[in-house]
C-alpha cells in the first residue's frame, strides 16, 4: 500500500516536472517567436541614417539573451567645402531701328534701345551673312555707333549683341535684327532744270538795283537754270561765271534733263585759246560748285601759272606759257582748294566713258573729261587734246545725249552743246598723247575720321 503511494507521489512529481519543462519550453518558443517576429519587422524597414542599431540585454527564466534593438543615432555634422554659384546674369537682345543717318564728314551713324543689365554693345557689320566684329562699346547708356569706315556707294549691313559682366562671369544677348543701308555716292550739288534758248534773247543782269540788260545770246544754245525767287516772270540761269535773267517766254525747259548748275561756259572767245585756259577753267568749275568758293577766271589762271602748273604751252603764247595736262588739274585742284579736296581720274577701260559721265551726274558730281576737239567738233579728225564738263544730260528715243560748254573760238557764248554719247566714247578713244581721264572730286576726311576714331573702340 505504502508501496503504491511512493509510486503514485513519484508519478504525480514526475508529471508535475514534465509540465514545468513543457511550460519552460514553450515560454522558451513563445519569447524566441516574439523577438524573432520583431527582428524581422525592424529588418523590413528602410535604414535611416540617423539609426543606429544599439546592444540591450533582456533577462527571461531560462537565461540572459543578447537581443539588439534599434536606438537614435546622434546627428553628426559632416564638414564639406561648397561653392555658391552666383546666379546667373539676364541680358535682353535690342533692336536696331531701321533708320540711318549720314553724318558730316562722312560716315553712317544708326541706333538702338538700351538692353536690360547690359554693360556694352558689340557691333557687327555683316557681309554674306557673316558678321565681323567691328567695334565694342563699353557703355550701357551708349546706344548709337557710327561707322565712319563706311564708303558711298555700297550696301551696308549691321547687327548688334549687348553684353552684362559679373564677377568674372560674362554673358551676351541673342543677336538683334540685321538692317541694311545703301549708302548713295556723295552728292555735291543740287539739281537744276536744263533751258534750250535761242539766238538773240536779251540776257538782264541786276544793275544797282534794276535789271538792265547787258548782251543778248549770239547762236542757240542750252543753258543751266531755275525759275527765278527774286525776279517773277524770269528764269535765273548759270552764263558766263555768274547768274543772269531771261524772260520766260524765250525759254523751253528741256524735259526729262538731269543736270547740275555750271557757269563756266567752255573758254572765252577772244581772250583765251585752247588749252591755255581748259585746264584751270574746267577744274575751277568743279571747285566752285563743289567746294562753294567764290573764285575769278583769271585769278585761276594766274594761281596755276604761279605754282608752275601749266605743263603745256600755250597756243598763242599771250596767256601765261600754258594749258595742263591730266595730273596738273588734279595737283591744281588739291592745291586752290587748300587741300580741302583732292581729285581722282576714276576712267576705266572696263566701262564706256559715256556710262561712267552719267553716274556722276545721277550722283550730283561735277567732272571734267579729256578729249580730241576742235572748232566746236568734240572729235574732230584734226584736234587738240582738250577737257570739257558734260554737266547735263537727256534720253532721247533711247539714245544718250550730253552737254558740254563751249564757244566755237571767238564767237561768243553759246552755251551748252548738245553731244551724242556716241561721239563721246568716240573722241575718248583718239586720246592718246596724254592719260584719258574723267576727273572727280574727293573730299580729304582724314581729320574728322581722326575726330571720330575717339568715339568708337574697334576690336
Amino acid at each position: 500500500m505504502a508501496d503504491k503511494k511512493r509510486q503514485k507521489s513519484r508519478s504525480k512529481l514526475k508529471v508535475r516536472k514534465t509540465g514545468y519543462v513543457i511550460a519552460a519550453f514553450v515560454t522558451a518558443i513563445s519569447l524566441g517567436l516574439l523577438v524573432w517576429l520583431t527582428m524581422d519587422i525592424i529588418s523590413s524597414k528602410e535604414p535611416d541614417s540617423s539609426v543606429a542599431l544599439k546592444k540591450t540585454t533582456v533577462t527571461t527564466t531560462e537565461g540572459t539573451s543578447v537581443v539588439t534593438t534599434p536606438a537614435k543615432k546622434e546627428p553628426t555634422t559632416v564638414q564639406t567645402e561648397t561653392t555658391e554659384k552666383p546666379a546667373a546674369v539676364k541680358v535682353d537682345p535690342v533692336k536696331l531701328e531701321e533708320k540711318f543717318e549720314v553724318v558730316e564728314g562722312g560716315g553712317l551713324k544708326f541706333s538702338w534701345q538700351p538692353s536690360a543689365n547690359a554693360a556694352g554693345y558689340n557691333v557687327y557689320r555683316v557681309n554674306n551673312n557673316v558678321p565681323e566684329l567691328i567695334a565694342t562699346i563699353e557703355k550701357a547708356d551708349e546706344c548709337t555707333f557710327t561707322d565712319i569706315n563706311a564708303v558711298p556707294g555700297n550696301t551696308y549691313s549691321y547687327m548688334v549683341t549687348a553684353f552684362a559682366k559679373k564677377d568674372d562671369q560674362t554673358v551676351v544677348s541673342e543677336s538683334s535684327n540685321v538692317i541694311s543701308y545703301e549708302y548713295p555716292e556723295q552728292r555735291f550739288c543740287d539739281f537744276v532744270n536744263l533751258y534750250q534758248i535761242v539766238k538773240g534773247t536779251p540776257v538782264y543782269k541786276f544793275v544797282k538795283g534794276n535789271l538792265t540788260q547787258i548782251n543778248v545770246l549770239y547762236d542757240d544754245g542750252y543753258f543751266t537754270g531755275m525759275p527765278a525767287e527774286d525776279c517773277k516772270g524770269y528764269i535765273a540761269i548759270d552764263y558766263m561765271f555768274e547768274t543772269v535773267y531771261v524772260k520766260s517766254d524765250r525759254v523751253k525747259s528741256v524735259e526729262g534733263a538731269v543736270a547740275l548748275p555750271t557757269s563756266v561756259i567752255g573758254q572765252e572767245g577772244g581772250q583765251i585759246f585752247g588749252s591755255s585756259a581748259c585746264g584751270p577753267t574746267a577744274s575751277a568749275v568743279i571747285v566752285r560748285y563743289d567746294v562753294g568758293e567764290e573764285w575769278n577766271k583769271d585769278d585761276c589762271i594766274r594761281f596755276a601759272e604761279a605754282n608752275k602748273l601749266c605743263d603745256q604751252g600755250s597756243m598763242t603764247g599771250e596767256v601765261g606759257e600754258g594749258g595742263m595736262s591730266a595730273p596738273y588739274v588734279i595737283k591744281f585742284i588739291e592745291m586752290y582748294s587748300n587741300g580741302q579736296y583732292s581729285a581722282e581720274n576714276i576712267y576705266s577701260d572696263k566701262e564706256k566713258p559715256s556710262e561712267t559721265l552719267k553716274k556722276q551726274i545721277d550722283n550730283g558730281r561735277h567732272s571734267i573729261l579729256s578729249v580730241r576737239y576742235a572748232w566746236g567738233v568734240v572729235h574732230h579728225p584734226y584736234s587738240i587734246v582738250h577737257f570739257i564738263e558734260p554737266c547735263a544730260y537727256t534720253v532721247e528715243n533711247g539714245k544718250l545725249f550730253f552737254y558740254y560748254g563751249d564757244t566755237s573760238y571767238g564767237n561768243g557764248p553759246k552755251g551748252l552743246v548738245k553731244v551724242s554719247a556716241d561721239e563721246i566714247d568716240q573722241s575718248v578713244a583718239m586720246v592718246d598723247s596724254e592719260p584719258k581721264c574723267i576727273i572727280v572730286l574727293k573730299p580729304n576726311s582724314s581729320a574728322n575720321n581722326q575726330n571720330n576714331d575717339a568715339q568708337n573702340t574697334a576690336q
